[in-house]
Order: C-alpha cells, then sequence, then structure tokens
C-alpha cells in the first residue's frame, strides 16, 4: 500500500463498502480519528466475511496493515508532490549545494529552532561545506555564500545583536586596526560594551587576529578610552585615539573559545568538543541522542554522550519535596539535544559539578532511563561523569553514595547486589558533605537484574 486510493480500493472489492464508505475511511485514516476508525474497522471485517474474497484472519491482518500505513500515509496527488520536491531537494543538494545549505540554514534561523540548525550545519560538513563565524567587516542579517565551500553565519544569529544594528554594521566600511579604532567608526547602541562582548564572543572580530579573551578582557578600556575621546570631540578639544593593547595572559582556551561562541550562538559553530572524539571507542552500550530521541519505550541504564548546553532549575511546588529544587538539563551532540531530569535528592549533590561541567564545556556521559512519555523522550539521570573518567555498563556498574543520604535506600541497594550475583565488577562511588569523593570496590560482582536496576534507580530519585 502506498497510496490512500489503494485503501479506497481494497475496502470496496474485499469488504463490499460504497464510494462513499471508502471515502469516509479515507478521511478517518487521514485525520487519524480513532472512533471512527474502530467504527469502520468493524465493518470492514464484517464486509470480508460477507465477501469471502479472503480469509477472516487475514482480513485482521490485511486491517492491522491498514492502521499502520494510516500513521503516514498521504492521496496520490499529495505523495507524487513530495516526491517530486524531494527530487528537485536532493538535485540542489547535489548541484547547488552551497546556496541549498545556505537557503536552509537561514530559513530554519530565522524559525529559531537550534536542534534543526545544528542538524544542518553537521549534514553541511560532511559534504564539505564550512559555516564561518559573523564577520562585521562583511556581515549581513541572514547566512550568506562566501565560497563554493563556505557559508557566513549571520548577524541575525548572534544572541544580543538586533536588525538595527546589524544594518549599521552591514552598512560599514572596516578594513582592520584594533578594537578601539574599529568601534570609533560607531556610536550608540553599535558601539555598547555588551554588543562588543557578543560580538567576540562570536568571532566577528576574528580579523583583527587577537586572540578572542584578549579582546574580550581589554572591553572596559576600549569602552572608557572611547568615552574619552568622544568626550573630547563634543567639547571642541583636540582628541587623539590612545591604542589599547590586549594582554596574552587573558588568552582564552580552545576549550573557552568554543564554550563562549556557544553562548554567543545558542550552538558551537566552528567546532564542537566532541568532534575530535571517537564515539564508538570505549563508550560501551552508549547511543547517540538521536537514537535515544526516536524510543518508543523505556530503556533502562542507557548512556548518552554530549555536552551540557543548559541548567534549568526547578523549584517543586507541592508535596513531600516541596520547595526542594530539580533540574532540566540540555545534553547536545554536534547535532541533536535532549532534556535529561535531575530529581531532587540526586539534583542537590549534582548540581555544582553539573554547573562546573555546563561552564566548561567538559563532555560528559549521562546515565540514566529513557522515558519516551510526552512530546520527545526524556533521560532520568542517575549518574554522570566526565567522558575521559568513563567506563562503559558492560565493564562495571557505579554507584553514586551521599554520606548524608537515605541509609535505607542504600540497604536496599546493598541486599539487591546480594541477590544479584553475576559477572559485572561493582562499586560505589562516596561523596561525603564536603564534596570529597572515594570509590569503595564491592567484592561480589552483579547482573544487572530488575530488583537491582530498581533499587539504584530509588537511590537517585
Amino acid at each position: 500500500m502506498i497510496y490512500q486510493e489503494q485503501i479506497m480500493e481494497l475496502a470496496k472489492d474485499l469488504a463490499g463498502f460504497s464510494m462513499s464508505e471508502a471515502d469516509e475511511l479515507r478521511k478517518a485514516i487521514g485525520k487519524k480519528n480513532k472512533e471512527a476508525l474502530d467504527n469502520l474497522g468493524k465493518k470492514f471485517l464484517n464486509g470480508i466475511k460477507i465477501t469471502k474474497k479472503i480469509p477472516a484472519k487475514k482480513g485482521v491482518l490485511l486491517w492491522n496493515d491498514i492502521l499502520k500505513f494510516g500513521e503516514y500515509g498521504f492521496n496520490k496527488s499529495h505523495s507524487v508532490s513530495y516526491a517530486v520536491i524531494s527530487y528537485w531537494t536532493a538535485w540542489l543538494k547535489v548541484y547547488y549545494s552551497v546556496e541549498f545549505f545556505a537557503a536552509n540554514l537561514t530559513t530554519e534561523g530565522s524559525q529559531g529552532d537550534l536542534d534543526k540548525l545544528r542538524s544542518i550545519l553537521y549534514d553541511a560538513r560532511n559534504n564539505d561545506i564550512y559555516t564561518l563565524p559573523v564577520d562585521i567587516k562583511n556581515c549581513s542579517w541572514d547566512f550568506r555564500i562566501e565560497s563554493d565551500l563556505t557559508i557566513r553565519m549571520g548577524l541575525g544569529g548572534v544572541k544580543g545583536i538586533g536588525e538595527a544594528v546589524a544594518e549599521i554594521y552591514a552598512n560599514s566600511e572596516l578594513s582592520g586596526g584594533s578594537l578601539v579604532e574599529v568601534f570609533s567608526k560607531f556610536d550608540g547602541t553599535a558601539a555598547r560594551k555588551n554588543v562588543i562582548e557578543a560580538l567576540i564572543k562570536a568571532g566577528a572580530l576574528d580579523f583583527l587576529d587577537v586572540n578572542r579573551g584578549a579582546l574580550y578582557a581589554s572591553v572596559p578600556r576600549v569602552i572608557k578610552e572611547l568615552t574619552k575621546y568622544r568626550n573630547k570631540v563634543k567639547q571642541g578639544k583636540e582628541a587623539v585615539l590612545k591604542p589599547v593593547e590586549p594582554l596574552e595572559e587573558d588568552n582564552w582556551s580552545e576549550t573557552e573559545i568554543m564554550a563562549r561562541e556557544r553562548e554567543a550562538y545558542g550552538f558551537y559553530l566552528t567546532k564542537h568538543p566532541l568532534e575530535s572524539l571517537t564515539f564508538e571507542a570505549g563508550l560501551g552500550r552508549s547511543i547517540r541522542i538521536e537514537e535515544a530521541l526516536k524510543v518508543d519505550q523505556e530503556r533502562d541504564y542507557v548512556s548518552l554522550v554530549g555536552v551540557i548546553s543548559a541548567i534549568d532549575e526547578k523549584t517543586v511546588k507541592n508535596g513531600k519535596n516541596k520547595g526542594r529544587k530539580y533540574g532540566r538539563i540540555t545534553l547536545e551532540d554536534e547535532h541533536n539535544s535532549i532534556i535529561a531530569m535531575a530529581f531532587t535528592q540526586f539534583f542537590e549533590k549534582a548540581r555544582d559539578p553539573l554547573i562546573q561541567y555546563f561552564t566548561d564545556g567538559t563532555p560528559v556521559v549521562f546515565q540514566g532511563r529513557l522515558d519516551p512519555a510526552g512530546e520527545k523522550p526524556q533521560l532520568i539521570l542517575y549518574t554522570f561523569r566526565p567522558l575521559s573518567e568513563h567506563v562503559s555498563l558492560e565493564e562495571e556498574i557505579i554507584v553514586p553514595v551521599h554520606t548524608d543520604g537515605n541509609v535505607h535506600t542504600l540497604e536496599d541497594v546493598i541486599l539487591a547486589i546480594n541477590d544479584s550475583p553475576g559477572n559485572l565488577p561493582i562499586k560505589f562511588r562516596v561523596t561525603d558533605p564536603l564534596g570529597k569523593v572515594a570509590f569503595i570496590n564491592i567484592d561480589q560482582p552483579v547482573e544487572l537484574t530488575e530488583k537491582l536496576k530498581s533499587a539504584l534507580t530509588k537511590m537517585v530519585t
């Protein structure tokens, strides 16, 4: 079955439906109307028994196939139109690649869907087309083509930059010089401290050939010098723009440059912390976020690799944990992101290292339970660590324990360990109230049974 019209023909031929009844079935499938489909299903199966053109059992299988088809089926004209558009876009992607990706980035950029933007940027890189940071010497609001293999990021993608300011930069003629010389040509919003800082983080001033960190640290001194210079000009006094030298000691490392670039755009642009890592190497049962977002049933003790791109602290509004904090943490890789939920007891202990890893842009491994309920699957976070310290679940299980935690849940874990002998080594990662960590090896290896999973889950919820 390819088209909805074929469903109509099957219903007419095999179940004796009239043309209007067959069209009613088509509409119910298209709108996924459960009540109508239930009634039409009974009529369809009864019709199969009456016409006897196929056995009743095959009729049931056919109806189930029809329902499955209805999850993503179109009428013939719609399907043909989609096929033609797919052909056109595929042809454009092959023969006009840079134009194709620039148009896609501009379209999705205007929608503000960062996951789609990340996915397109990743796809473009896989096709040897790279997106460069904003350059205010030669800029525009949207993405634009720089060369056959490069696209230039638009100022519209930089947080804190409005369209009016972007137009000022786009209409200016800059050739180089120093930071203070560049912004002596602007005034008002176009030369405000927060705007200059946003441009530096975005790489829009890389043409000055100075480390972004050194430029960023010099901004207060630049603003001070510009203010002095402009005041003298207003007073009709002789005004000379004094140089402001950036200091090497303020340079950012590559990791910090990436983290600040992410702040500017909302995603990693020129490089992602995971790019230099081999995903498969030593990650055992780790899966990509893309795969996690497609699950349709719970999966326990999975590992996801990424960097933390946001931490949203929430307060419990009622119940026994009223007033306590929990966290919605966004974990992202090169082209997707997922929400990881850290519940109260776990989040209160884990908050500081999570914030540190977020600030530093440290690649991490999150382990927990995938919950497909809701619009998108989420990860219920059990434990996490830097990727550099990761040992996969195929090699051992590490149980997070806090010395001021619930003793009864720890006792439950110990009982479950005793009842779950196997081949996996297990150890406790003990954290005291001062944040000091020690590992305790358990002599008895285990199997990850349902009882042990349940006890471990209670440790972090």
